[in-house]
C-alpha cells in the first residue's frame, strides 16, 4: 500500500499514536451463546450510571444484544443492534410494568463489521433537563437524531444496577440473540453521567481509547480488559465485581483491538452467493461458486495470512485459496484449488503469501510450499484482497481464516505464538521472511501523516450554509484558503458554481451545462466571492444570484492546493498549475492553458503521481465538459461528458489515446478538450493511500444489497458516474446527513434539488462504501460505474461509521 517515495517498512505503529493501546478484545459467537454474566450483591444508584465499550460487529441483521438485565418479560434494561427492519440500528430501553420509562432507537444504522465503534451510554434520569437524561454517543459524537425517543420521568429507576442478573452480550430474555463480534475495554460507572472525554479523545481527528483507571468507577462499577484469558470475567476498577463466563474461553482473547484492527472476512462483502460467518467473521462456508471476502485490501508489500480447513459436504474439496481484484468489474480472481496433486483434508493448514509488488503468490500446506504463481500481472490491478470459495456442487466448504489475530483457529489447536518481522499477529507457522500480518498496525502511513496531526480535511471539506438574501458573509469553517470551490444550491434549483484560484475565486463555470465560463452567478447576479484563510466570502452589490439567496441551503466542496499556481513547462504545452499536496504526496492539481487545436502533451504538476481522472472544460466555448478515466474500458481512448447521462464514448481527438504519465497528460485536436486560443482548464485526481481513491466497481444490484467498494479509507466524499447506459453522475458527502445511511445526493449534471431516498442509501464504511439502495445512481442492476472518492479517516486508524 505505497505511496509516492514511500516503501511498504514506513509504518506507523499503534504505540505511536495510541496514547493508551489496547492488546486484546474478547470474541462473542453468538452460535455458542457467549456471553458474561453477573448478580450484584447490593443495588447502587439506579438513577445515574455510565456504559461505555469498544464494539467490532460480526454478523448483522438481527438483534445482537450489547448488554442488559431484568426481572421479568415486562420489567427490564437493553441495549442492542436490531430494531425495525435494518436489523442494525441500535435500540435502548428501560422498562417497567410494561411501561416503556425510557427508548431511544437510532436512525442511524451500524452496517460497519471492519473497524471499531466506540458506544457509550448514559443513564441519567436525575438531570433537570429532560432531554439530557437518556443519551448516546458514539465515537465521540451524541446522538441527536432518533426514530424513537422516549426520556424518562424525573428520577426513574433504571432496572440497570439493580440486583437483578446482569449480562454482558446478551440480556435477560435468553431467545433474544446474544452479541455476535468482538467488545474490548468495558467500563460500567456507578452513580456519574460521564461523557465520552473520560473514555476517549480525539487525535488528528481520529476518536482514539483513553485509559480509564483513574475513573472512580463506585459500589457496582467495573472494566472489563481481558487481559488475562485465564480469567476472562475478572474486574481491573479495584472492586472485584468480577463476571462468570459462560461458553467463553480462552481462545476468545485475541489481538484484534481498537488500536490494532486485524483483518476478517467481510460479512458486507460477500461477493457471489450466501456465504456464510461466524467466530468474528474468522469462519466461513462457502457453496458451490461462492465467494467471501477478506476486509483488507493490499496495493503494495508483502501480505501473509493462515487458512484452517475444517470440512467438507462430500471429498471432493473444491475450496479456493487466493487474492481478487478490490475493483469488481472484469473481476478475474487469481485462486488455488490446492495444486496440482496435492489433497487437503480437514486440520490442514493452509496459507498465502502475497508479493503485491512483484506479483506474485505462494501457498503453503502445513508449513510447506506447494506453489508460487505468477499470473495476475496482465490484468493491471490497483488493489487486491483476500478471496475464499467453492465450486463444490455437492454442498458447502468450510474453513477459518487467521490474519493474525488468533493462531488457535478458535481453540481447534495450540497456540504457537509465531510472530510477523514487525512483532505483529500470531501464527501457526513463522510467515517467510519480508511479509507481515494484516493488521493496522502493519498498514502504512500513507499520503496523510497521522503523527503530525494532519488529517484528510487539512485538503478536502464540506461545509454547509445558509443564504442571507444577497447580503455580504463570510463562510468560515473549511479549515484551509480554499484553491477550488464547488457549490451547489440543495433546496431550489439552481447550477452547479465551480471556481479555481489559477482563474479567480469570482469566475466560475458550471458542471450541469455547457457555457462559457461566467464572472459571477450563473443569473448574473453580482456577488463577488473571494477565497479567505478559512473559507470564502461574498461581497454583495444588491442583485440576488444562485449562490447565496434568501434563506436556501447550500454545500459547497472545497480543495487546497497551491493557490494561483506557477508556470509549467513539463508538457509541449506551458500550463499553469497549481497542486494539491500533503506533506507526503501530490494528488490533486488544477491546471490551465491555452489550446493549440494539435495533438499536445500538458504538464500537470502532479511530480511522480499518475492521474487516474481529470475533468476538463473550455472557458471560452459553449463545449461538452469532458471527463477521461483509467478506469475506462478502453482507457484513455474513451470519455464522458459530467454535464450530461452519456455512456462511454470513443474519439482519438480528446486524450490522443494516450494514457496520462507522471508529469504530462495528453489532449487531442477537440475544440472542447484543446480548442486553438481557447482558454482550458482541468482539474486531476491521482491516488494517494488513505486520501483519494479514483476506481470502478460493478455489477450494480438493483437493490439494498448492493456492491461494496473497498477504498482504504472511511470516505467524506464520492462522485460516480455509470459506464454504459444513460445514468446521472451523483455526488455524496459525509455533512448532508451525516449518518448511515447517506441518502441525500446531488447530480453535477443536473440543477435539480437535493434528492433523498431509502432507494439512493450508501453506506460509508471505515475502508469504502457500499450502496444500500438499488437506484441507478450507483447501483442500477448490471451497471459497472467510476468513481472518485476523497477520505475522511484513512483505514489505518479509521472508527467504523
Amino acid at each position: 500500500m505505497s505511496i509516492t517515495g514511500s516503501e511498504q517498512w514506513m509504518y506507523q505503529f499503534a504505540a505511536d499514536f495510541y496514547d493508551f493501546p489496547i492488546g486484546q478484545s474478547l470474541r462473542f459467537e453468538d452460535g455458542d451463546s457467549a456471553y458474561l454474566s453477573r448478580t450484584p450483591a447490593s443495588a447502587s444508584n439506579r438513577k445515574t450510571w455510565t456504559w461505555s465499550g469498544w464494539v467490532k460487529r460480526g454478523n448483522l441483521g438481527a438483534a445482537y444484544e450489547l448488554f442488559g438485565c431484568g426481572a421479568n418479560s415486562t420489567a427490564d434494561t437493553r441495549c442492542f443492534f436490531g430494531s425495525g427492519g435494518t436489523g442494525d440500528q441500535l435500540e435502548m430501553y428501560v422498562r417497567d410494568s410494561s411501561t416503556i420509562r425510557g427508548r431511544l432507537i437510532t436512525t442511524q444504522v451500524f452496517r460497519d463489521a471492519s473497524a471499531w465503534y466506540h458506544i457509550v451510554v448514559v443513564w441519567d434520569s436525575s438531570n433537570a433537563t429532560s432531554s439530557n437524561r437518556f443519551r448516546l454517543y458514539i465515537n465521540g459524537d451524541r446522538v441527536t437524531s432518533f426514530a424513537t425517543e422516549v426520556q424518562p420521568p424525573l428520577n426513574t429507576d433504571s432496572l440497570w444496577n439493580s440486583t437483578q442478573l446482569s449480562y454482558i452480550g446478551r440480556t435477560r430474555d435468553d431467545t433474544n440473540t446474544p452479541f455476535d463480534g468482538y467488545l474490548a475495554d468495558v467500563n460500567f460507572i456507578d452513580g456519574q453521567a460521564l461523557d465520552p472525554t473520560s473514555f476517549g479523545q480525539t487525535k488528528s481527528g481520529i476518536w482514539i481509547p483513553k485509559d480509564t483507571a483513574g475513573l472512580t468507577f463506585g459500589t457496582n462499577g467495573f472494566r472489563l480488559g481481558y487481559a488475562n484469558s485465564a480469567a476472562i470475567g475478572d474486574d481491573t476498577s479495584g472492586n472485584t465485581n468480577d463476571f462468570t463466563v459462560n461458553n467463553l474461553v480462552a481462545s476468545d482473547v485475541v489481538l484484534d483491538s481498537p488500536t490494532n484492527n486485524f483483518g476478517v472476512m467481510s460479512s458486507i462483502d460477500k461477493g457471489d452467493g450466501t456465504a456464510t460467518y461466524s467466530e468474528g467473521n474468522l469462519k466461513v462456508s462457502v457453496g458451490d461458486n461462492e465467494e467471501a471476502f477478506g476486509s483488507f485490501g493490499m496495493s503494495s508489500g508483502k501480505w501473509y495470512w493462515e487458512i484452517r480447513y475444517v470440512s467438507s459436504a462430500s471429498s471432493n474439496n473444491k475450496i479456493g485459496l487466493g487474492i481478487a481484484d478490490t475493483a469488481v468489474p472484469n473481476n478475474n480472481e487469481v485462486t488455488n484449488n490446492g495444486h496440482q496433486g496435492t489433497t487437503y483434508a480437514p486440520n490442514d493448514i493452509l496459507a498465502v503469501a502475497v508479493d503485491v509488488d512483484n506479483e506474485t503468490f505462494s501457498f503453503y500446506k502445513n508449513g510447506s510450499i506447494i506453489e508460487t504463481d505468477t499470473d495476475w500481472s496482465a490484468k493491471g490491478w490497483a488493489s487486491i484482497k483476500p478471496i475464499v470459495t467453492s465450486s463444490n456442487s455437492s454442498g458447502e466448504e468450510v474453513c477459518i481464516l487467521n490474519f493474525g489475530q488468533d493462531d488457535t483457529f478458535a481453540g481447534a489447536i495450540s497456540a504457537t505464538g509465531n510472530t510477523d518481522e514487525n512483532g505483529q499477529g500470531v501464527f501457526k507457522y513463522a510467515p517467510p521472511s519480508g511479509f507481515l500480518s494484516l493488521c493496522s498496525a502493519n498498514l502504512p502511513s500513507g499520503a496523510i501523516d497521522t503523527l503530525a496531526d494532519e488529517t484528510p480535511e487539512d485538503y478536502f471539506n464540506t461545509v454547509l450554509y445558509s443564504g442571507n438574501n444577497n447580503n455580504s458573509q463570510t463562510i468560515s469553517g473549511v479549515g484551509f484558503e480554499p484553491s477550488m470551490l464547488w457549490i451547489k444550491c440543495r433546496d431550489s434549483v439552481e447550477h452547479h458554481h465551480i471556481s479555481d484560484a489559477v482563474r479567480g475565486a469570482n469566475k466560475f463555470l458550471f458542471s450541469n451545462e455547457t457555457n462559457a465560463e461566467r464572472t459571477g452567478s450563473h443569473d448574473g447576479g453580482e456577488n463577488t466571492v473571494a477565497y479567505t484563510s478559512d473559507g470564502f466570502s461574498f461581497t454583495s452589490t444588491g442583485v440576488a444570484d444562485e449562490i447565496n439567496f434568501g434563506s436556501r441551503s447550500y454545500v459547497a466542496w472545497n480543495w487546497k492546493a497551491n493557490a494561483a499556481g506557477v508556470s509549467n513547462t513539463d508538457g509541449s504545452i506551458t500550463s499553469t498549475v497549481s497542486v494539491g499536496a500533503t506533506s507526503q504526496q501530490n494528488w490533486f492539481s488544477i491546471v490551465s492553458w491555452t489550446g493549440t487545436g494539435a495533438n499536445a502533451t500538458v504538464g500537470h504538476g502532479l511530480n511522480g503521481a499518475t492521474p487516474e481522472l481529470i475533468l476538463l472544460k473550455n472557458r471560452n466555448d459553449a463545449t461538452n465538459w469532458t471527463a477521461g478515466c483509467t478506469h475506462y474500458p478502453s482507457g484513455w481512448q474513451n470519455y464522458q461528458r459530467l454535464n450530461d447521462t452519456s455512456a462511454v464514448l470513443t474519439a482519438s481527438s480528446v486524450w490522443n489515446n494516450t494514457a496520462p504519465a507522471t508529469s504530462v497528460f495528453s489532449v487531442g485536436t477537440s475544440n472542447g478538450a484543446n480548442g486553438s486560443g481557447d482558454g482550458i482548464i482541468a482539474y486531476c485526481f491521482a491516488n494517494a493511500e488513505g486520501l483519494c481513491k479514483v476506481g470502478a466497481y460493478g455489477p450494480g444490484t438493483g437493490n439494498s444489497n448492493g456492491p461494496f467498494v473497498f477504498t482504504g479509507f472511511r470516505p467524506a466524499f464520492i462522485l460516480v458516474k455509470g459506464i454504459g447506459g444513460t445514468i446521472n453522475w451523483a455526488i455524496r458527502d459525509n455533512k448532508r446527513l451525516g449518518r448511515n445511511p447517506t441518502e441525500h445526493y446531488l447530480i453535477p449534471d443536473l440543477s435539480n434539488v437535493e434528492g433523498s431516498a431509502s432507494s439512493t442509501g450508501v453506506d460509508f464504511l471505515s475502508n469504502g462504501f457500499r450502496f444500500r439502495g438499488g437506484s441507478g445512481i450507483g447501483n442500477l442492476s448490471g451497471a459497472n460505474y467510476i468513481y472518485l472518492a476523497i477520505a475522511e479517516q484513512p483505514f489505518k486508524y479509521a472508527n467504523a461509521r
